[in-house]
Formats: structure tokens, C-alpha cells, sequence
């Protein structure tokens, strides 16, 4: 870590930043003032020792440099300059700082970090002194115990650095927090160095420091944030991190050697192992292995019914999805298996078991959202429960001022610019440390035609969480939420590239980030491997699928794009295949179906697609006239015909039972409308 931090206090973006003309004056004044500290003439010497001593750390490079020199003149007088600036003392500092840091040097034990902390906190003294003296430190433990004593005063200055645009001592509290050893410190670092497109220096720099597991630990972030996963996994290997080198092998997709490693270390009884086995087993190839491990899950769970849902998501997970809802059956998850029933619009036999559990008189409180379910199939009621009106007269809600966030998300939607900027910038103002009013604030400027101030705003919002995933996921979140969708995707494509090995919000950001590479570059593959990738981590008895209807959405998601990319690839056969796999997921699916369609419709396998639109319009058809009071079905294979321009005479009949079923659905209306056009 010494070396790691030395090296980076010579580095070029360790300096304060400042204009290139600036920078020119700058470097002449050190190199005319290093050449004259061997001047003849002592009141020369001394007054190159002064403007270099002006100049402190802009000169420090050069003046490590004449250290070194042959002239002994030279080396005398630069060496007693580092020694000053390895003690922290600056032009500027203070006699009061001055004797605090001659008391450091001396100092022992808790009374050290004492003083580091009155330090950190001294106008003339702050994290660049506390960072000096804490690498000169020769105790590794002591230096990072020091780091580790300060680090929350380090982040308050990080917090104010990076809010006012200050990369240079953000930089320091950086440099401070590495120190201190913590992981999310070299993913810090590598969020900021890659926000500012200062890595390939940087990587420069730490490949020629000598090795130490703390290099290796910055290198793999490193080498990640530029997208080279080779060299980040060796890296990894070198800072000898075995949790990140197993997690940097899935990114990588060496299913073959993790499922031979898995099997070279059996746990039976471990369902985590045993869900880990299912998966690299299916995304090797390995069909024999793979079936054998899915028939052991399943043997798992019927004698550790305790595990039955985490052998449920083992099954999801790998698109086993009718084994999945037997399994939750078997354990009497009957709500859950409700929703996977419902969503593969498998309505008869969610009705039997319905009407199996009240003839069984099941308690209400464990099959209760079946039974809705199957009333709302039958009925066709999609009235969410509301509390009774009078209950709501009783209990009045007070009025309240709305907030100035609220007040300029309602000025931006109404286009009224100027007042928008004004309630953003009072939100900001009223917590300065929030980054959504303050990207916000950005997108209004830019709006209003302040594309300078405004982008300003929106990189300084986008570099403050620098790795912090939960704070960029919030950032996310908040613009998805305003329908700044190519904002929100910058922050998840930021968050993939720094967030933890095994990040939860990995699993929300590449569903996003897939479509992005889909819908805009037609990379299949990649998008295949970053939901195969994130959803893994879902495997962790420690992580736990909440929504298993998002789940497999996720699932038909990767289905859809191997079709795609088949059919891309005008591999009919391959195509054939993935189609059966994707219905093994959801049977009735309006999206592949218009897929494959409007793949095939102008090319020689053209009956193909409208095989494929046939099939799945006739069994929504039987569905609809089956349970005719259900809109959402007549909606949907409205929609599927709308969508491909076929059988568009009964596609009308039923958008017209669908807006008559509820006349209030902008969807339904919708569908309607794109008919009739």
C-alpha cells in the first residue's frame, strides 16, 4: 500500500486541475527553478528553494527527481523540501499545525489517531497533510489503522470534494481510503478514475509498482471498469481473492471448469450447491449431468421441505418451470404456484386446485391469493381492494406542502421550464447531498438551453456515488421513474461496471442493460450471458427471489433472444429448438410469436412465422371463449394481431369485448385504436 500511494502521489492526476496555457507556465517556472538550485550564486539557490516550496506539490515529481541528482548541492537542498512535504507542512501551514505534526511523528498508539483526526479537521492542514503523514508512516498496521481511525472524516471531505467539483482533494480522500484496505475504497477509485477517463495513466502507473496483493486488489477493478475480464481475473488471482476470482470466472463463462471444480467438491445436502451444480451444468451443455442434478433438487426438497423454495428458484432459474410449480404445490406454496399458473395462463388448473382447496376447506390465509385469482378468472374482476369511502372520510388525510421535488417534477411535465430548475435547485439546496434533485436540476438546465451548467450538474450528480451501488441504483431508480430512461441506463451501465462480484443489483440492471444491447447493436450473445451471468446470484441461500413472475419474464427474456439470434443468424434449426425451449417457459407468449413473424415474414420460411401466430391466436382464442368475462386475454390476442396485421376482423371483435369488459383500460383502447388504423 506504501508504494501503491507514493506512486500515486507523483502522479500527474494527483495535481489539481487547471488550464493546459496555466499548466505550461507552471511546469517552466519548476524546471527553471530545479536547473537553479545548483546556481553559483546562493540568493539563486535560494530563491529556487522558495518557488518550489511555492509550488509544493505541483513541483514534487521534479523535486523527487533532483533527490537524486549528481550535483550534491542539488540533492541537499531538494531532499530537505521532500522531507517537509513528507511531514504534511505546506507554505501555508501554521505554527499551531506545525508543532501537531512534530507531535505525530513522536506519538504512539490511540493519542496518533487523535491527532490525525484534529489534523484532517485544520483548515491549513485537511486530508492532502493527514494522507502525507500516514505514508510515511513505516508501520503497515499502524498506517492502516491511522487510514481506518479517519476514514469518516476522509468521506465527510470526499462528500464536499466531489460536490464542488474539487477532483484533487477528492483524489486525496481516495487515496487516504485505500489505505485503509477497504474493498469499496479500490472500487471508488477505479468509478472515479474512469468518470474522469484517466485509467490508462493510471493502469500505466500500477503495473510498474512492485507487487503486493493491495496492487492486484486495484488492478482487478481496474482492469473490470475497461471491460478486460481476462486481466481482471488474473489480477484477482495475484490479490489472492478466491470470492472474486469464482465470480470473475461466471462473468467470464467458464461453465465446463466450474461445473468439473463443483463435482470435485460434493455437498449433497447443500442446496446452494446443488442449484449451483443445476446451473453450470445447463450452461456447459452437459445434458446427462444436468438432468441428473435437476432430479437431485427435487430429492432434496422432498426430504428438507424447510429448503423447498430455495430448490424452487434452483428450478426457475433454469427455465424447469413445471417442475418448479409441482415442487410448490408439494410444499403447499399455493399462492406462489397461483402466479406461476396465472402467468402461463394455465387458468384450468389453477381453477381445480382452487376449487380442490375450498372443497378441502384450506385455510384462507395460506391459499388466499389463489382463490382471487381464480374468482377474478372467472369473473373478470380487476378491481383492486380499496379501503370503503366512508373509512376514508374518517380518517382524512391532512394536507401537506408538496416538496420542491415534487413541485418541479409537476413544472417539468408541464413544461414550464424556469420554475422546474427553480424547485430542482431548492431541493438541492435543502439536501446537498442528494444526487437526484441535483441531476435533475441538470436535465431541466439543459432544457431551458444552459447545455454547459446544466451537463455540469448531471456529471457532478453522476460522479458522487462513485461505486456506492445502492446510491447510483436509488439515482436509477429516480429517472426511471421520470421516464429518463437513456439517463437511468448510463447510472446501470456504471453500476454493472463497479457495483460488488456478486451484487444484488447486478439482477435488476441486466435486464435493462440487455435490452440496450439488443434493441441497439443486436448483440444477442451478450445479452444472453449478462442475464445468465446476474441471475446466478439469485442461487445464494443468502439472496432470494422475491417476485417470481419478474423472474420468469427474465427467464422467457433469454428464450426470446436466443430465438432472435438464431433466426439472425438464419439458423432455422437452432431457431426450431429455442422456440420449443422458450414455451417449456411460458406455452402461450404474444412476444415470441411476434418475433419469429415479423423475422420470418419476407424470407422462404415465411410459413413458419405464420405457424407460429396461428398457433398461439387459436389457443387465445379457446382461452377467451372459455372465460369470456376475462379482458386482459381479449386484449391480448387482440394485440397479437394488431401487431402482425392478421385475422384482423376477429382481433377487432375482441378489443371490442376487451374496451366493453372495462371501457376506462388506456391499453385496451390503445389496442383498439392500432385495429381499426
Amino acid at each position: 500500500l506504501f508504494v501503491l500511494a507514493c506512486l500515486l502521489a507523483g502522479s500527474p492526476q494527483a495535481q489539481t486541475g487547471r488550464t493546459a496555457q496555466s499548466d505550461h507556465e507552471t511546469a517552466g517556472r519548476i524546471a527553471a527553478a530545479i536547473q537553479d538550485l545548483g546556481n553559483p550564486d546562493y540568493a539563486v539557490r535560494k530563491a529556487a528553494s522558495e518557488t518550489l516550496w511555492a509550488l509544493a506539490d505541483d513541483a514534487e515529481p521534479a523535486i523527487r527527481l533532483a533527490a537524486i541528482s549528481d550535483d550534491p548541492e542539488v540533492a541537499q537542498r531538494a531532499e530537505a523540501l521532500l522531507t517537509k512535504l513528507s511531514q504534511g507542512v505546506r507554505p501555508e501551514t501554521s505554527e499551531e499545525t506545525l508543532a501537531l505534526t512534530q507531535r505525530f511523528k513522536t506519538t504512539h498508539g490511540f493519542e496518533k489517531t487523535v491527532l490525525a483526526l484534529e489534523l484532517i479537521s485544520a483548515d491549513d492542514a485537511g486530508p492532502r497533510t493527514v494522507l502525507r503523514l500516514i505514508e510515511n508512516e513505516p508501520s503497515p498496521l499502524v498506517r492502516q489503522q491511522l487510514a481506518m481511525g479517519t476514514s469518516r472524516a476522509a468521506q465527510t471531505h470526499l462528500a464536499h470534494a466531489l460536490a464542488t467539483d474539487d477532483p484533487a482533494m477528492a483524489e486525496i480522500c481516495l487515496r487516504l481510503a485505500m489505505i485503509g484496505g477497504e474493498d469499496a475504497a479500490y472500487r471508488d477509485y477505479v468509478a472515479f478514475k474512469l468518470q474522469r477517463n484517466e485509467l490508462d495513466d493510471t493502469q500505466t502507473l500500477l503495473e510498474g509498482a512492485r507487487d503486493s496483493p493491495a496492487k492486484w486488489r486495484a488492478l482487478t477493478w481496474l482492469y473490470r471498469g475497461k471491460g478486460d475480464l481476462t486481466s481482471a481475473l488474473d489480477a484477482a488471482r495475484k490479490a489472492q481473492r478466491p470470492d472474486w476470482v469464482e465470480v470473475l470466472r461466471e462473468e467470464t463463462g467458464q461453465w465446463e471448469a466450474l461445473s468439473a471444480d463443483l463435482e470435485k467438491s460434493p455437498r449433497r445436502n447443500d442446496i446452494e450447491w446443488l442449484g449451483y451444480r443445476v446451473s453450470y451444468a445447463r450452461l456447459a451443455g452437459l445434458t446427462n449431468r444436468f438432468a441428473n442434478a435437476v432430479r437431485d433438487v427435487e430429492q432434496h426438497a422432498a426430504g428438507n421441505p424447510e429448503n423447498a423454495w430455495f430448490a424452487m428458484e434452483a428450478l426457475l432459474l433454469n427455465d424447469e418451470v413445471d417442475r418448479a410449480i409441482n415442487l410448490l404445490l408439494t410444499a403447499k406454496l399455493y399462492d406462489v404456484a397461483a402466479r406461476l399458473l396465472y402467468q402461463r395462463r394455465d387458468f384450468a388448473r389453477l381453477i381445480k386446485i382452487a376449487d380442490e382447496c375450498i372443497a378441502n376447506e384450506a385455510n384462507r390465509q395460506d391459499v388466499g391469493l389463489l382463490l382471487d385469482i381464480a374468482e377474478r378468472i372467472k369473473t373478470g374482476d380487476h378491481r383492486m381492494r380499496a379501503l370503503p369511502p366512508e373509512m376514508l372520510a374518517h380518517n382524512a388525510i391532512p394536507q401537506r406542502e408538496k416538496p420542491a421535488l415534487q413541485k418541479g417534477d409537476e413544472a417539468l411535465q408541464a413544461g414550464h421550464i424556469q420554475d422546474a430548475v427553480t424547485h430542482y435547485h431548492t431541493a438541492v439546496e435543502a439536501r446537498p447531498g442528494d444526487v437526484v434533485p441535483l441531476y435533475l436540476e441538470g436535465i431541466a438546465r439543459i432544457q431551458m438551453g444552459e447545455v454547459d451548467v446544466g451537463q455540469a450538474l448531471i456529471d457532478r450528480a453522476s460522479t458522487y456515488p462513485l461505486a456506492q451501488e445502492t446510491e447510483r441504483a436509488r439515482l436509477a431508480y429516480n429517472l426511471e421513474l421520470r421516464h429518463q430512461d437513456a439517463h437511468a441506463l448510463r447510472q446501470w451501465l456504471q453500476l454493472w461496471t463497479h457495483a460488488e462480484p456478486d451484487s444484488v443489483y447486478r439482477v435488476d440492471g441486466a435486464p435493462r442493460i440487455a435490452k440496450h444491447k439488443v434493441a441497439h447493436k443486436k448483440l444477442y450473445a451478450e445479452a444472453i450471458h449478462d442475464l445468465e451471468f446476474s441471475q446466478l446470484h439469485l442461487l445464494r441461500k443468502n439472496i432470494s427471489v422475491t417476485d417470481v413472475s419478474h423472474t420468469v419474464n427474465v427467464r422467457n427474456t433469454i428464450a426470446r433472444y436466443r430465438v432472435q439470434e438464431a433466426l439472425g443468424n438464419n439458423d432455422i434449426h437452432l431457431a426450431r429448438e429455442s422456440i420449443r425451449r422458450a414455451k417449456r417457459i411460458l406455452p402461450i407468449d404474444i412476444e415470441l410469436a411476434i418475433d419469429v413473424y415479423h423475422a420470418l415474414k419476407n424470407g422462404q420460411h415465411n410459413a413458419m412465422g405464420q405457424a407460429q401466430f396461428d398457433e398461439t391466436f387459436r389457443a387465445l382464442n379457446a382461452l377467451c371463449k372459455q372465460h369470456p368475462l376475462l379482458a386482459e386475454l381479449h386484449n391480448e390476442a387482440a394485440w397479437l394481431a394488431a401487431r402482425c396485421s392478421r385475422a384482423l376482423d376477429d382481433a377487432e371483435a375482441l378489443a371490442q369485448r376487451a374496451v366493453t369488459l372495462n371501457p376506462d383500460s388506456p391499453e385496451y383502447l390503445d389496442t383498439l385504436a392500432e385495429i381499426l388504423f
